[in-house]
């Protein structure tokens, strides 16, 4: 009498074979988030928030000393260029490393010779980016300024010259012309403009991380891209303005200064040319040698 025996299943761990492109993209993202939050995100909300502050201090003293009262307008641009500059710079300047530094020290060959897809190593770092840039560098900053306006809104200090909001000689005819501190509405709408701006300069960084082995070469790329874009977005053809991520920044343009500024398709546009970036950077890597 013979008896069939089967055979039993491994007691030890089974190594699971994942497939596509994209396998492992979750805990890729989950590896990136912790990079993220809290400190990078912290290091942002704090850059941000205390240049506001500083400026609230500043307004509330010496200015207000000097002119006889609060003046907070005519600084009301510098404010909100040097925030922009600051945060463009530490933006790049993090965004910088997204890819060099893994290619450079070995990571990135170490990461993808594990079951995990290479394009799914370059989205991961792009999908935590995003959630780090619109709470660390928009949405702490942004709360902070808004009180500062409410602030000075409070103090009858609503109105001031298109000139001294963007002091560029392009807007020349409007200079005389009187504009209101934006409302809420706007205000939000402007803030989700810089966040699309923003995650569009990741993907920039992200692309160039992967083609540019120079770190000069990707900081001053970087850094010339959003302001070729400011430029041609204030200066250049409506018909291709608006097919461009620069017209986000016209469209910021035009929030501040109070006009109707549309928000879902300049975040529309500028978001697919991230996603443009960042597909590039997917399929450049997936073909590099590490």
């Amino acid at each position: 009498m013979t008896t069939d025996v089967s055979p039993l299943p491994p007691t030890g761990l089974t190594r699971v074979e994942a497939h596509g492109p994209l396998r492992g993209l979750r805990g890729l993202t989950a590896a990136e988030l912790r990079r993220w939050f809290p400190w990078r995100a912290l290091v942002f909300a704090l850059l941000g928030s205390a240049w506001v502050v500083g400026f609230f201090l500043l307004w509330l003293g010496p200015i207000s000393y000097f002119s006889g009262g609060p003046r907070l307008t005519l600084l009301l641009g510098n404010m909100f260029a040097v925030l922009g500059l600051l945060l463009l710079l530490a933006m790049i300047a993090t965004a910088q490393g997204a890819m060099a530094n893994e290619l450079e020290d070995g990571t990135a060959a170490w990461v993808v010779a594990k079951p995990v897809g290479r394009p799914a190593f370059v989205l991961a770092k792009f999908l935590a980016a995003i959630p780090g840039v619109v709470v660390g560098a928009v949405l702490a900053p942004g709360v902070v300024a808004r009180f500062v306006l409410v602030e000075a809104e409070s103090r009858g200090d609503t109105e001031f010259l298109a000139e001294e909001v963007i002091g560029i000689t392009a807007y020349g005819e409007r200079q005389d012309e009187f504009t209101t501190l934006p409302g809420l509405g706007r205000y939000a709408g402007g803030l989700v403009l810089i966040a699309a701006i923003l995650v569009f300069v990741v993907a920039v960084m992200i692309l160039l991380g992967t083609v540019v082995r120079s770190r000069a070469a990707i900081f001053l790329t970087g850094f010339a891209v959003p302001g070729a874009m400011l430029v041609y977005g204030l200066l250049g053809q409506e018909a291709i303005v608006r097919l461009l991520p620069a017209r986000a920044f016209d469209s910021f343009v035009q929030a501040i200064l109070d006009e109707p500024a549309p928000v879902l398709w300049p975040v529309a546009v500028t978001f697919g040319w991230s996603v443009a970036c960042v597909g590039a950077a997917m399929w450049w890597f997936s073909r590099k040698e590490l």
